[in-house]
Order: structure tokens, then sequence, then C-alpha cells
């Protein structure tokens, strides 16, 4: 297990639009993205349609950067990339994308994108949804047998944890691959004086971990 602890934040994501949904044959992207605002950086998901109702749509992973303005009615700025496959199973091929979304205060904005020869600008952006994402296992836990873990930072926020039980076993560390951005989550424990090491997964609304062992944690808050 490594010990270098990463300094991660609390993230936000958003779901929203860039362009008009409405228009016929009108190229338009869906996007969900999650934004850490400390680290100034962006992933998350695209769905790229160029001529919608006919062809589908192309969906692929984006990365990118986030950014204060400073100037006019736009608070933030967003730039995206990636290479988007193609819409058809059969080809193999991959293709740039490029994005630019510039937003006001009020979830909306204006953008650009760049994909197969398109180049479109001054295209409207809405954001549809935006949640705050905590920091993932921070908090209280309770295992099978309905014994109380609490979990935290091993010193400052990172991937390094502090687990103990409420029946006065540990502590113990564990390490996790949150600030890498990898799915699934997971979290490994060395419980020296039990099992030695566990791999535990972490469920996608966050409220349980599945371990090695069989065993299972949910969460209390």
């Amino acid at each position: 297990m490594s010990n270098n602890t990463t300094v991660i934040t609390d993230t936000k994501t958003i779901e929203g639009t860039l362009g008009i949904l409405f228009n016929l044959n009108e190229a338009y992207v869906n996007f969900t993205l999650t934004l850490d605002e400390e680290e100034h950086k962006v992933h998350g998901t695209v769905k790229i349609y160029l001529n919608p109702p006919v062809e589908k749509p192309f969906i692929g992973n984006v990365t990118g950067t986030i950014y204060s303005t400073g100037y006019g009615v736009f608070v933030q700025g967003i730039t995206l990339q990636g290479y988007i496959p193609s819409n058809n199973p059969i080809n193999p091929i991959e293709f740039p994308f490029n994005a630019s979304l510039h937003l006001e205060s009020d979830n909306k904005g204006i953008g650009s994108f760049q994909f197969q020869g398109k180049h479109l600008e001054g295209l409207p952006v809405k954001i549809m949804t935006e949640q705050t994402n905590p920091i993932p296992f921070i908090g209280m836990w309770e295992d099978s047998n309905g014994t109380e873990i609490s979990v935290s930072f091993k010193n400052k926020p990172g991937d390094e944890y502090t687990i103990k039980y409420g029946d006065g076993r540990g502590p113990f560390i564990g390490y996790s691959n949150i600030s890498q951005h990898i799915q699934p989550i997971t979290i490994e424990v060395d419980f020296t004086d039990a099992t030695g090491d566990e791999r535990g997964t972490l469920s996608k609304d966050g409220l349980a971990i599945k371990w090695t062992n069989d065993t299972s944690w949910k969460y209390l808050g």
C-alpha cells in the first residue's frame, strides 16, 4: 500500500445541454460533468447529436478544466476535450471533440463545440441539474453484525483513512482510489488483528460497501 496522501475536495455534478434541443436537424450536445472547482478539473460524458432525430448520438468520455472568468456576465468557463467513438458499433474509429462553455450565475450561458468537421459557435448552454457530491467513505457505517464504524481522514483530506469500530477494534488504516477518478471506487484496509488485507467496493449510490470476505457495510451518515 502507498503511504502518499493526495488532497481531494468535494465535487459537483452538473447535467445540461449545449445547443437547441427542439430544432430538427440542428446539432446539440447533452453533457454530464463532475467538476472539481478547487483542482480546476472536469471529467464526464457527452452525447453528441449531429443530425437529430435521424442519426444516433455519439457517446464518449471527456476531460477538461474549469476556471473563473472574471469578465462580463460570465462567472465560470469550462473547456472539454476527448476522443469520441463512432456511433456505428462495427466502426472502431474515434473522433476528436472540443467544447467551450461560458456560464452565468443563473446556470445559463453560451458555448461552442467542434466535432467531425462541424464548428458551431454562439450556442445556448443550460444546466438542468446540479448536485454537490460529498467525499466518499467519510462518516459512520454499520457492518453486517450491527457494529458501528467511524471512517475519517488519517491526516488531512486525501486517500488515507482511519477506521475505528464501536466495539473497540482499531484504528485500522485504509487507502482508496478516489482522487484518481477510477470506477468502481474501492477502499483497501489492513485489518492486522483480524483477517488481514481486505478490499471493498463502494456502491454507485455511495450507501454500501461490499468486501471481498463477503461482508458488507451500510452508510449511516
